[in-house]
């Protein structure tokens, strides 16, 4: 009879294994050039070692065996599934292209207003459609049924029932995240007062998401710190005293949760799964989003759309009920105007909003009347000027406004030019959000343009947004805004002048703060730049604030927390700290004629830089902090 080699391997194993310990452990050495060593001489260890690894690979093979079949089986079950499913999904996009064409549509009316509040509605819940209990039994390829039974553990008759609700029973995945969220987002004006959304729950209960300057005016300030789930959320990392403190520097503009008795919203938003037997036998589901106005009933705003199925029969037991978002395909309108991302997955309910904001209050009767060249098409911020000349931008996703390639760089900058011929009366950016880097300049070899009377910034959102090309000589006002450009450029962030009489920043974050000197038709800092009267910063925190140069008769910095602060060069009468947590302080060469610190957290971390600094008089309660400052007092 014919043996193989590990036939032998049962008997003898304990012997191979003890004669190995042994050429290990004896220290002995076979030299072919002597016995203490030459040409030739072999580790002992080294022949132990290399006897055990094919000791190991003739024991493992029948394991490798089995493990390199495994593989070849699971490659096959997914192979045979893959070649099941593309059939199917080719079926459903050639399905999907005529339904597009013959029974998408859109329809908008006019005078519709988001920011008079939302209820979002979902009636089904996770209940599967109804469409299921009409649906006889469905054919399922055996090569999907085996894919299921390899991957999910299902046996034939689990896998038979999953694919046949899937296929019918399963939305359209419109209500698939936190709609909360997505209804929100889409909302375009009042970001830092009036806008409201609400949500209705499964258990009846009513959600209202509001800005924290909602909650503020409306006296429930207690109750959000009490019960919101945005505070909450922090009471298993932080103290209340910091949660205080972190509210009190959160913009006016930040949404707070809070279960409500009364639902003050003027529209409700539906999301329905309307697919008919004839779509989803071909994997195609039909959707309806309807905008209703609560006190007529009347329906303002609709989309009827579709989405294929590209995987069918794929996909894992949901508890939601709903198909995958992201192994679906939409109408190529829905697409392209609702600015779907497939890569980062918009919300196809924040779409129809954000669509139906672009329509400002007109009447949109189909897809191809959506974008008209005044939605468009603005050259310059001439739409916001008033007749007296100032500027007023309110109320807007600026993105709404900016024709695609306008002055549009390698930098990602939407440049607006403003005028230098004359002063503007005033400027307020309100409520505005910006997803592109804005700049607001000058043309070539011109000097900065003059607002003559005052500059209002508050609750605006962005990335980057310049603003250093502006002389004002009225007040600057920055609050409940922020820009979170990362500063890899020069500039990138927040920047303004800091030339007007009084500067003013609460509760403004942001990564890169820039106050700089007002330029010269040569393009250079101009050395006649005015002198700040009062500069504040007021529940405030930025990564990194550059206001190197200043001059100033009074700084102030309070209650900021996790800042960094960089004054060097500067000629400032007063600096006041007060409750303040600072990451870092840059006074060198700065002349600063009374420094005041109270209230504020200097430990070890903080970085303070003193070189060639001079103080005249120095207020500081505590004495370890007094030392470090007391070098650069004046002698």
């Amino acid at each position: 009879m014919k043996r193989n080699l590990t036939d032998f391997f049962p008997p003898c194993r304990k012997w191979l294994v003890v004669a190995l310990l042994a050429i290990s452990l004896s220290g002995c050495a076979v030299c072919a050039g002597g016995p203490h060593g030459g040409v030739g001489c072999v580790d002992p260890l080294g022949i132990g070692v290399a006897l055990l690894k094919i000791e190991m690979a003739i024991i493992d093979k029948p394991r490798w065996e089995r493990e390199r079949k495994e593989q070849e089986r699971v490659e096959q079950i997914n192979s045979n599934a893959t070649q099941a499913y593309e059939g199917l999904a080719l079926k459903s996009l050639t399905y999907l292209r005529t339904v597009c064409a013959k029974d998408e549509r859109l329809f908008i009316k006019h005078g519709i207003a988001l920011d008079e509040g939302i209820l979002l509605q979902n009636s089904r819940g996770t209940a599967p459609l109804a469409l299921l209990e009409t649906v006889p039994e469905v054919s399922m390829p055996a090569e999907i049924t085996e894919y299921r039974k390899y991957h999910y553990g299902e046996n034939r008759e689990e896998s038979a029932r999953m694919f046949r609700e899937i296929q019918y029973g399963y939305a359209v995945p419109w209500d698939v995240g936190n709609m909360l969220a997505a209804t929100w987002v889409a909302s375009p004006s009042s970001t830092a007062g009036e806008q409201k959304t609400f949500v209705e729950s499964g258990q009846g209960e009513i959600i209202q998401r509001a800005s924290k300057a909602f909650w503020e005016r409306a006296g429930l300030r207690e109750r959000v710190l009490e019960s919101s789930s945005q505070i909450n959320a922090l009471r298993n990392r932080k103290s209340e005293a910091k949660i205080l403190m972190a509210y009190e520097a959160t913009p006016m503009w930040e949404p707070f949760d809070l279960p409500v008795d009364t639902i003050h919203a003027r529209y409700a938003l539906s999301i329905e799964d309307i697919s008919t037997l004839e779509d989803r036998a071909h994997w195609v589901a039909r959707g309806r989003l309807a905008l209703v106005e609560r006190e007529s009933g009347e329906t303002v705003a609709e989309y009827v759309g579709f989405a294929a199925n590209t995987k069918p029969g794929i996909q894992k037991q949901s508890p939601s009920r709903n198909w995958q978002w992201n192994i679906t395909e939409m109408c190529p309108n829905t697409e392209k105007q609702f600015h779907l991302d497939r890569q980062t997955w918009t919300p196809t309910t924040t779409g129809f909003l954000q669509t139906v904001a672009r329509a400002h209050g007109k009447a949109v009767p189909n897809f191809d009347a959506l974008v008209p060249p005044e939605l468009e098409q603005t050259p310059s911020l001439s739409r916001f000027t008033r007749k007296d000349g100032s500027i007023r931008v309110e109320n807007v996703a600026l993105d709404d406004f900016i024709q695609r390639q306008l002055s549009w760089d390698s930098t990602n900058r939407e440049r607006f030019y403003i005028p230098t011929d004359r002063p503007l009366p005033s400027m307020v950016w309100r409520n505005v959000f910006l997803s592109r880097n804005v700049s607001l300049l000058t043309k070539k070899d011109e000097a900065n343009a003059t607002v003559k009377g005052n500059l209002l910034i508050e609750g605006v959102q962005g990335q980057v947004f310049n603003l250093h090309h502006i002389s004002v000589t009225g007040d600057l006002t920055a609050r409940d805004s922020e820009f979170q450009g990362d500063g890899r450029g020069y500039q990138d962030g927040f920047s303004v002048t800091y030339g007007a009489p009084h500067i003013l920043f609460e509760r403004v974050r942001g990564n890169y703060v820039y106050l700089m000197p007002e330029k010269s038709k040569d393009g250079k800092n101009n050395a006649q730049t005015p002198r700040n009267k009062r500069l504040i910063f007021r529940f405030y925190s930025a990564r990194m604030t550059v206001a190197d140069g200043l001059h100033s008769d009074h700084v102030r910095i309070e209650n900021a927390i996790d800042s960094t602060f960089d004054f060097s060069g500067s000629r400032i009468g007063t600096l006041e700290i007060v409750g303040s947590k600072l990451n870092a302080l840059d006074l060198r060469n700065a002349e600063i004629d009374r420094l005041v610190i109270t209230d504020s957290n200097f430990d070890h971390f903080t970085r303070i830089r003193l070189d060639g600094t001079r103080i005249k008089v120095l207020e500081i309660p505590n004495e370890a902090l007094l030392q470090k400052f007391k070098v650069a007092q004046w002698q």
